[in-house]
């Protein structure tokens, strides 16, 4: 009797097999869409797709042939500039600033999804990447060093997120300049202090107290 049923249990164990390994598959990023957050403020994006679906974009990008790929990429200066694109990534931040450094906020913005994000839920799998010079913390995506990962089967799907990740970035100048400050500070407190040990020695040699009057007199005698 188990012979018999062996070949229908060698079957369903290949099916389940293949409907495990197909949604990875479909995962398998034929989009990839990353924007690089630098220390200075500047952004670096990358957009990548194979070479069979070519897109027409603005004259702010710059493109190459990469293997079968085709990666297109551009430059900002600020994500105030980023934001006013049509042709971008539909997130919002919420950016709240102190005194050495800034905490940012990255939401999902449905309503700014312009035409070259929806045309690219044609394809199968993408991935959105956002390499920053900060501390990654409170995110849905996988967290890689400085980078943080998120993956669908179409780009449609991340619509369906709400915040992405909370980012924390120090401002090294700044940093630099308290580093230098307190190290000033330290310096003159420490000699401040050498210089009232000398001081306190000096009278304690040359205090009137430790003068023998009688010597004195004697020599103005003589």
């Amino acid at each position: 009797m188990m012979r018999k049923h062996l070949p229908m249990y060698l079957v369903c164990i290949a099916f389940w097999a293949m409907f495990l390994w197909v949604p990875q598959q479909a995962c398998g990023a034929d989009v990839e869409w990353q924007i690089d957050w630098q220390e200075d403020g500047s952004l670096s994006e990358q957009l990548s797709l194979p070479d069979q679906y070519p897109l027409q974009l603005s004259t702010g990008w710059k493109v190459e042939k990469q293997g079968n790929n085709y990666v297109y990429f551009r430059h900002f200066e600020k994500w105030e500039d980023y934001l006013v694109q049509t042709e971008r990534m539909p997130l919002i931040i919420d950016q709240r600033n102190y005194i050495l450094a800034t905490t940012s906020t990255f939401f999902v913005d449905e309503q700014s999804a312009g035409t070259l994000f929806k045309q690219l839920n044609e394809l199968e799998g993408f991935t959105f990447k956002l390499r920053v010079a900060g501390i990654i913390k409170d995110t849905t995506g996988q967290v890689d060093e400085n980078t943080v990962v998120f993956r669908y089967n179409k780009s449609k799907d991340f619509l369906s997120e709400d915040t992405l990740a909370k980012i924390t970035t120090v401002d090294g100048f700044l940093v630099g300049i308290c580093i230098l400050v307190l190290g000033l500070v330290g310096i003159f407190i420490f000699f401040v202090g050498r210089l009232k040990k000398v001081d306190r020695m000096i009278s304690e040699i040359y205090s009137l107290e430790n003068i023998d009057l009688s010597l004195l007199d004697e020599e103005e005698r003589g």
